[in-house]
């Protein structure tokens, strides 16, 4: 039963150590997929800083099973490797509440903010677009409301990552760094 497999292999992963998992996934990308090595390599703390985030604690991130699935999960940290999907853009929200939200957010952006402080300027964000901030509020009266919070995150989720699914985004962006931040939240707005 692959799936059961794969299921225990991603238990088996979440508890290893960043350490551990860059050691397994460079030398199988060594042989296995050249191009790859390369770039993981070129800056292993780099890379182990990414393979740290969600690892530990009491649910660690269940994100691959196999090494050949790393390339995939962690391919929006690197340029060469990084295809954004902007299509995964909250379809409910018009491009200009998009692009509002981009440029806005620009503007307010600091990497010294800790993840408390950088999710309370998302929430002090919400008004501007008629959107809330309380989700007990959103939940009982959706209509009321243009949007949430989470739609917001999710805006700059897609722009910075690429994609709807990823890790922490507060600790994502730490790690790519207010240039490449900033950079994507440009392109996605073009």
């Amino acid at each position: 039963d692959l799936d059961k497999l794969h299921d225990v292999c991603k238990n088996v992963v979440s508890r290893m150590t960043a350490e551990e998992v860059y050691d397994a996934v460079q030398a199988w990308s060594k042989e296995y997929d050249p191009e790859f090595h390369e770039i993981m390599t070129s800056n292993p703390q780099y890379m182990k800083d990414i393979l740290s985030i969600g690892r530990g604690g009491k649910k660690p991130r269940k994100d691959f099973a196999l090494w050949s699935d790393v390339k995939a999960y962690v391919s929006f940290f690197f340029e060469q490797l990084f295809q954004p999907d902007y299509t995964q853009m909250p379809a409910h929200l018009s491009q200009e509440t998009i692009q509002q939200i981009l440029t806005d957010y620009a503007e307010i952006y600091d990497p010294a903010d800790d993840s408390n402080a950088w999710f309370e300027k998302l929430k002090e964000m919400c008004p501007r677009y008629g959107f809330t901030a309380d989700m007990k509020a959103y939940r009982k009266t959706p209509e009321a409301f243009k949007g949430n919070v989470g739609d917001l995150s999710m805006v700059l989720r897609v722009a910075v990552c690429g994609r709807s699914q990823a890790p922490d985004l507060h600790t994502v962006m730490k790690l790519l760094g207010k240039e490449t931040v900033l950079s994507r939240l440009e392109k996605a707005k073009a």
